[in-house]
């Protein structure tokens, strides 16, 4: 390599103009670089670096690195705009630090910026990437390195050329910033919006002193265009990233200095940073949605035939506060999410009892009721917003484990009432309920209770005092149609709130001490759970297939032989219910279910428009 380079200064030198021939006259005769030849020598190896930066990585910095990551980093060191899309586990923020680390040494001044979704993920750029790996493993970035802030604010990497690396977040809240290199870190998660009013003006030309002197003042060659660095998994390809993936792809092809980069988990495998074992329990513990997109580094198109569309669900992940029940029966417990005032908790129950079937599982699915103020057309009505903060599936588990399970769900979750799915075993599952039962796990008896809705169901068990608090569903072809409308519109009108993906929740998730400090993988599901539910209710609602039959206009969904949809038959059982308690609360009907039309009426220009 020093024989290249020493090629490149030989060739070049020549090349110099009166001021570059000169610029040793600017130091003192004691100062290294008031020798000429000393100065050449330094202006070809910055040169040769920055025209590879993945030898001034390895050369400079002594860092060892990949074959994979060479080549990103002497990609992004040639790029005006490098995408990057590749699986977890890719060491993607490690690239990231390395990449900002080398180019605020080689360009002094530099003002990188480092946007995220979530600044607690991008704040670890710097807190454990640069300061706690590279500064320990470079002798020389220390050397490079002025200081570090690190607070709850502020989050910066200050060099001693007046370069710096400042993380903020993905919002309204980082107006004012500038950027020569502007990095997106998981930029899936930042919107568009965002993208494009906010972060995009950060962008600046680098201040060279240089560039000031009037004989290069008017030399356009020597403008440096800012940088633009996407780095992410994948996505939907609904999603924004998809837009920008094949123009990049397209300037790339087309021979202009712009990069675009794809790989799947078989780089973690190849290079061991994660091991085959691992792996399979990744995909044991993920949806299979989660592991198409986050692993095999997937886009899926969404279900031409789709009733509800991911671009739809995906707007409702916004709930981080989530419900987690009593652990191992721990004797002291109190809920974690208090209620607020007129709020109404329910618990909507799917029922099955087939041990190991691929389509049957009994889900129950907690949701709180929000009472709130909606305007519109400048008229005032009232009614639900919805939040999910917790979804339980049980496979094979008898009548009276399903009933205490409910019971415990009810204690916990300080449930106001039970939705039950009443046909065939959901019979047994009301009469079981029907009478006091004792829970052997938690030492203590349940009190029964009765049907509201269906006094035949009601007259199965009568136990003195029960309390009237179990809303009883038997659906029909009728109350499918009724339920998929309601919970649609109660989607498209934005009442419903959903939990984050994994990904996004682990700001809020490192916040619990246990979370943050186990090893144990049951302890770490645990917490994960709530948001992992929440996507594998979106994955079974985006395979659901529309059919409206056309004389009754009766709508149909169904799933595909190897999908479930048993946590969207829960889930919808209790926005069907909402909207009934909201009628009865409010006094006014939220849907007129006879006369509801899809916004559209030809379901041809329906898909074009998705």
């Amino acid at each position: 390599m020093q024989n290249t380079a020493c090629r490149v200064m030989r060739m070049n030198k020549t090349c110099a103009d009166e001021f570059q021939s000169s610029v040793n006259l600017n130091f003192p005769l004691s100062s290294w670089l008031s020798d000429d030849g000393h100065v050449d020598h330094l202006m070809q190896w910055v040169t040769f670096w920055r025209r590879n930066l993945h030898r001034f990585a390895t050369t400079y910095l002594g860092l060892s690195l990949y074959p994979y990551q060479l080549i990103m980093l002497y990609l992004m060191g040639i790029s005006k705009t490098f995408v990057c899309i590749a699986a977890r586990s890719a060491a993607k923020s490690y690239l990231i630090a390395i990449y900002a680390c080398c180019m605020a040494i080689l360009y002094p001044g530099s003002k990188i910026v480092i946007a995220s979704g979530t600044k607690g993920q991008a704040k670890l750029i710097v807190s454990e990437k640069i300061r706690n790996e590279l500064m320990s493993q470079s002798h020389m970035l220390n050397i490079e390195i002025a200081s570090v802030k690190d607070n709850q604010n502020d989050v910066i990497v200050y060099f001693n050329n007046k370069s710096s690396i400042k993380v903020v977040p993905a919002s309204e809240n980082a107006r004012g910033n500038r950027s020569t290199i502007l990095i997106h870190e998981e930029f899936r998660m930042i919107p568009k919006n965002i993208a494009d009013s906010i972060l995009t003006p950060f962008q600046i030309v680098r201040q060279t002193p240089f560039a000031k002197r009037p004989e290069y003042a008017d030399v356009q060659e020597l403008v440096e265009n800012p940088i633009s660095i996407y780095i992410s998994s994948s996505w939907m390809k609904s999603h924004w990233m998809w837009n920008l993936i094949s123009k990049t792809g397209t300037s790339m092809l087309e021979g202009k200095n712009d990069t675009l980069i794809a790989f799947d988990y078989s780089i973690a495998l190849r290079h061991n940073i994660k091991t085959r074992e691992a792996m399979i329990t990744a995909k044991a513990s993920a949806d299979p949605l989660s592991w198409a997109i986050e692993y095999e580094n997937l886009m899926p198109t969404e279900n031409a035939h789709a009733y509800f569309t991911y671009k739809m669900l995906s707007q409702c992940q916004t709930l981080k506060n989530v419900f987690y029940p009593r652990r191992d029966n721990a004797t002291k417990y109190k809920c974690n999410i208090s209620k607020v005032p007129d709020e109404i908790r329910v618990i909507s129950c799917d029922i099955a009892m087939m041990e190991g079937s691929a389509n049957d599982n009994s889900v129950f699915t907690c949701m709180r009721l929000l009472p709130e103020k909606m305007v519109n057309d400048g008229a005032n009505s009232f009614g639900y917003r919805i939040q999910v903060p917790h979804i339980e599936a049980l496979n094979g588990v008898d009548t009276l484990r399903q009933v205490i399970r409910m019971k415990q769900l009810e204690e916990d979750f300080e449930a106001d009432y039970i939705v039950l799915d009443a046909r065939s075993f959901g019979i047994s599952i009301y009469d079981t309920g029907a009478r006091v039962i004792y829970d052997d796990e938690r030492g203590k008896e349940y009190a029964p209770w009765r049907c509201m809705n269906n006094q035949e169901l009601a007259n199965h068990v009568n136990t003195i005092n029960a309390k009237e608090n179990l809303y009883a569903i038997t659906a029909n072809i009728r109350l499918n149609n009724d339920m998929a409308v309601v919970t649609r519109e109660m989607i498209t009108s934005s009442k419903i709130e959903l939990p984050v993906s994994v990904i996004e929740a682990e700001d809020v998730l490192m916040n619990f001490k246990e979370y943050a400090t186990t090893s144990d993988e049951y302890t770490t599901l645990y917490y994960r759970s709530p948001y992992l539910e929440g996507a594998l209710l979106i994955d079974e609602m985006v395979n659901l297939e529309y059919e409206k039959a056309e004389q009754t206009g009766i709508i149909r969904l169904s799933e595909a032989s190897s999908k479930r949809k048993d946590r969207y038959v829960s889930f919808a059982m209790g926005c069907y219910f909402a909207s009934q308690l909201a009628r009865d609360v409010f006094g006014q009907a939220q849907i007129d279910f006879e006369t509801f039309e899809l916004p559209i009426t030809n379901m041809d220009s329906f898909f074009d428009m998705r």
